[in-house]
């Protein structure tokens, strides 16, 4: 699972806007803008790097999770306890998230959950619940491996 389209427009999408504007100016005025230019195509370059790093990889043995900066972790399914998925705000994590926890004691897995489109997240959801039938699942985890996308910032009454 990669990172979804809707990804790429929101965070690359203002780069390459810029980036043609930059070039449409230098056409039709004739401006010298070649600066701009080249720092907006690099913005615009580890833009679509960034959003090209996240990945999550569903095997027979567990998930595998790779993000920014060569950042990477696993879990195998024997070992998830409990899955939960979220939005809030702490340092170090996506703000949009899907705790996963082991038996090993290790830290949790982290996913940013942001990045992937709700096919992919549906599919992950189901992929924990049918895999690690021991993981206790909150509810919004739940509803996403039915195929629901839950509001993650508040429960309404069919949610509860």
């Amino acid at each position: 699972m990669r990172a979804c389209a809707s990804t790429y427009v929101a965070i690359c999408g203002i780069w390459a806007v810029l980036l043609i504007g930059y070039v449409a100016l230098a056409l039709v005025k004739g401006a010298n803008v070649l600066n701009g230019v080249a720092i907006i195509a690099a913005v615009l370059g580890l833009s679509v790097a960034w959003v090209r790093s996240f990945k999550i990889e569903l095997s027979a043995e567990g998930i595998k999770y790779r993000w920014p900066f060569f950042r990477h972790a696993s879990a195998r399914w024997s070992d998830i306890t409990s899955v939960a998925s979220g939005a809030s705000w702490q340092s170090g994590r996506s703000p949009f998230y899907m705790l996963i926890s082991t038996r090993q004691g290790a830290s949790p897995l982290v996913v940013n959950i942001k990045v992937f489109g709700r096919g992919q997240l549906s599919a992950l959801a189901a992929a924990i619940q049918r895999q690690s039938p021991q993981a206790r699942a909150d509810r919004s985890t739940q509803l996403m491996s039915e195929g629901k996308m839950p509001s993650l910032f508040r429960v309404s009454s069919d949610e509860q």
